[in-house]
């Protein structure tokens, strides 16, 4: 495994969240996501603000933080082999359960010399559901997850939300594996963008600096 360099690092992230400004910034002033300039149903966007929420959610904003991820992995030795989903691909997902529930991680290293063990779930909701982990409680101990987010904009609406949502999704998996090793990375504008603006696909930023 090799040392952690900083500068190496930095230039990995550095170039993902270049790549997400662009994809943002273009959608917002040319009303286009991956060459569309109407949704998934054929409308078409009416202004950038619509563009920007099409980008969002068709995940490819957020996949530049996936891949990071990845390539942070592998830059410090990790097996490709043991990274899911594996580099520039979004599945398959590791799906773990923790105290309360089942749930997709983001990016996994799973060891995979370590033989899985199916096992009922016989703790929490999940008692009478006749659900079964892959893995076993054993080896879902063992994997490396990470959690990756990011809340360009109305962040003071969603404070509440992000908080929950963050705490609540380590305690989950922190309360059944108390060894598990597990990340985030978090993406937060230190200025967001307006999305009133956004109307006019025009790109700006408001003028309040967020509380990080």
């Amino acid at each position: 495994m090799k040392n952690f360099d900083y500068t190496a690092s930095l230039t990995r992230l550095q170039t993902h969240v270049d790549n997400m400004k662009s994809m943002l910034e273009h959608a917002i002033t040319f009303q286009e996501v991956e060459g569309r300039k109407e949704d998934r149903k054929g409308r078409p966007f009416l202004n950038g603000l619509e563009a920007k929420r099409s980008l969002i959610r068709s995940q490819h904003l957020i996949y530049e933080l996936h891949e990071f991820v990845k390539e942070e992995f592998l830059f410090y030795g990790i097996n490709p082999v043991n990274i899911y989903p594996p580099l520039c691909k979004s599945k398959p997902e590791i799906t773990m359960t923790g105290t309360f529930k089942r749930k997709d991680q983001d990016v996994c290293v799973v060891p995979n010399k370590i033989p899985n063990k199916s096992e009922l779930i016989n703790w929490g909701p999940l008692r009478n559901s006749n659900t079964r982990s892959i893995y076993g409680s054993e080896k879902e101990e063992k994997i490396l997850a990470t959690n990756v987010r990011s809340q360009l904009s109305s962040i003071n609406k969603n404070i509440d939300t992000l908080f929950e949502r963050m705490i609540s999704e380590s305690l989950n998996l922190h309360d059944k594996y108390p060894k598990l090793v597990l990340g985030e990375l978090y993406l937060i504008p230190i200025y967001e963008y307006d999305d009133t603006k956004m109307k006019s696909n025009k790109v700006e930023f408001k003028s309040t600096l967020t509380n990080i």
